[in-house]
């Protein structure tokens, strides 16, 4: 299962959450960018669009989360300091094309910990990290990756347009909220019938 890490019995790895299935949680949204005007397609305004509804995009994470906990499970978007919408720009001072997303995920946890003195999980509830292309999985790996993300914790992380997918963005979040892959016939992503198995771009 490539796009989920399980930390369970790993120590010292970010805080981890206190699944909460009810009620109001914040989601910040982190558009990463580097050297050689490397940064995510879509810009700031349309991964809030599309992970809030902000601009009208009638389908959105926010929505579906509610829709599907009838009303229960409400995510806001990140406020304060140099967020706008749910969503902050991070720089990284050096290229990010070729770089294991892993080893650059933590470069961007301290950047952000540099510029704003305190780590955005000591006041979001979920943190998604938006990568520009050409990023790899793992030190030489693939770079079609499409998103991974924390079981039972705060982050998930995106491959540029995946972050747009509203099946990818109610999946990796379901990761974080404690949920595995629903599979059918031994397959992890078998299970056509919800968001926790096959994964459309949608």
């Amino acid at each position: 299962d490539w796009d989920i890490v399980d930390l369970e019995g790993v120590a010292d790895q970010g805080r981890r959450l206190k699944i909460r299935t009810t009620g109001t949680s914040t989601i910040a949204i982190v558009r990463v960018k580097g050297k050689n005007n490397a940064q995510p397609t879509k810009s700031a305004s349309e991964l809030s669009n599309a992970f809030f509804g902000t601009h009208g995009d009638p389908q959105n994470l926010k929505k579906r989360y509610d829709l599907c906990s009838f009303g229960k499970m409400i995510f806001t978007p990140a406020t304060g300091d140099s967020f706008e919408d749910g969503v902050v720009e991070i720089e990284i001072d050096e290229p990010i094309v070729g770089q294991d997303v892993h080893t650059l995920s933590n470069k961007v946890t301290l950047a952000i910990y540099a510029k704003f003195e305190y780590h955005l999980f000591n006041k979001f509830d979920h943190i998604a990290y938006i990568m520009p292309d050409g990023t790899t999985y793992g030190t030489g790996g693939p770079k079609g990756w499409m998103a991974f993300a924390y079981i039972k914790q705060y982050l998930s992380v995106f491959n540029n347009e995946n972050a747009m997918y509203l099946s990818h963005q109610v999946h990796e979040i379901g990761h974080n909220l404690g949920l595995y892959h629903s599979s059918h016939d031994n397959l992890a992503y078998g299970d056509q019938s919800g968001v926790m198995g096959y994964g459309y771009t949608l």
